[in-house]
């Protein structure tokens, strides 16, 4: 799908399915329209993907909602979960393969990740990369 249609169709599609097969309620906000390359739409997919998996498997959470715009500039990916949270510095430093994988791309594209989270209140990855670093 991703190759076919594109980043936003399959990010659509990576939720639904998810929600399907996960019993979990994914949500999503999407109205992005910058073009990409194919490499940086892949690392956009791989990173949601990678959340949505760290939600549940780790987090526990039960509802996921992604809002992908473009805003001043830039685009801003915020994902949400209602998870068990963690410590964010702890995460940080202590992270699993899958936060060292999302921290990775985003650095190739030269973008930035802020994140939010505490026990027993979710957590919040807000990823800004500006039009500029990828045109």
């Amino acid at each position: 799908i991703l190759e076919k249609f594109g980043l936003v169709e399959a990010l659509k599609e990576l939720l639904a399915e998810f929600g399907a097969t996960k019993k979990v309620v994914a949500q999503h906000d999407i109205t992005y329209l910058t073009t990409l390359t194919k490499a940086e739409e892949l690392h956009i997919f791989r990173i949601v993907q990678e959340l949505l998996n760290n939600s549940v498997r780790h987090g526990k959470a039960t509802l996921m909602q992604l809002e992908l715009h473009d805003e001043e500039g830039e685009m801003k990916l915020l994902y949400k979960d209602n998870g068990k949270g963690f410590l964010v510095k702890q995460g940080l430093n202590e992270g699993g393969l899958g936060l060292k994988n999302i921290k990775s791309r985003i650095a190739i594209l030269n973008g930035k990740l802020h994140i939010k989270s505490s026990l027993n209140q979710g957590a919040t990855f807000t990823i800004t990369i500006k039009h500029n670093s990828y045109e």
